[in-house]
Formats: structure tokens, C-alpha cells, sequence
């Protein structure tokens, strides 16, 4: 069995990094089946009102769940200070900041690289707001 819920979050909210905390639970109750000559293809076999019928169980499970969205914000990237011009197949260092704006979830991320780009780091996760981190890249031109 699988349950879906949609919790209502303004768009505004998400789009600050606000989350939701719901919880709930669900309740079940198991009854034996009725007897085979006793079954009835017109009957309702999910009613409990037959009393040939035997509750074996009564279940409640609960549940707690934090919605909300991550929101990646990026600086802009800085290249180390170059001494000579910019060569050809020459690699370049330089790094990007990487914060979560989400009040209360983590933020996982992947980078996927260019031929002419590549991130030290390409995986990684992001704590939650206020937290920002560093990562350094190489830069490279080619014909």
C-alpha cells in the first residue's frame, strides 16, 4: 500500500526556503475472511458489519514527514589573479560559493562538468541556511 499526501505550502513560502513538519497516521483494522461457502460475489468483503467475519487486529501507523523545496544559491565565480595573459590548453584556478536558502532541509547537489571545466568537488551536500560552501574549480580555453 502506498499513501500520498499534499501538503498545501503557499509558493511564496517555498520560494523563501520555508518548510512544513506534518505528521499523521493511519489506521487498520484486519479481519479474518468469511468462510467459503458463506461468500456472497454481491458482498462487500471490506465492510466488518459481517458477522461471520473476525477482527484479528487493530493497527494504527504513524507518520512525520518535512516538506519543503532547496533553494541553491551560487556567488559568482572568481579566477585567481592571472600574471600572464590566458593561454591555450593553459588550466586556471579559481572557486565558487554554494549556499542552501532552505530553512530546515539539506541541500544535494551534482555538478556536471564541460570538457573545458572541472570541479574538484562534483557531489556533495549543503547544510542548511547560513552555511555557505567553497568549491575550486580549473578553467581551461581550447581552439
Amino acid at each position: 500500500m502506498y499513501i500520498c499526501l499534499q501538503p498545501s505550502i503557499a509558493p511564496e513560502s517555498l520560494q523563501q526556503g520555508q518548510c512544513r513538519h506534518i505528521t499523521g497516521g493511519i489506521r487498520f483494522d484486519v479481519y479474518t475472511a468469511p468462510a467459503p461457502a458463506s461468500v456472497d460475489a454481491t458482498a462487500d468483503l471490506s465492510s466488518p458489519s459481517d458477522s461471520k467475519r473476525a477482527r484479528l487486529q487493530k493497527e494504527i501507523v504513524k507518520f512525520s514527514a518535512l516538506v519543503g523545496q532547496t533553494i541553491l544559491t551560487s556567488s559568482r565565480p572568481v579566477m585567481q589573479p592571472m600574471s600572464e595573459p590566458f593561454h591555450v590548453g593553459q588550466w586556471y584556478r579559481g572557486n565558487v560559493s554554494i549556499a542552501n536558502k532552505c530553512t530546515r532541509l539539506p541541500l544535494e547537489f551534482s555538478i556536471e562538468c564541460s570538457e573545458f571545466v572541472r570541479f574538484e568537488t562534483t557531489k556533495g551536500n549543503v547544510s542548511v541556511f547560513g552555511k555557505k560552501s567553497n568549491f575550486y574549480f580549473l578553467l581551461s580555453r581550447q581552439t
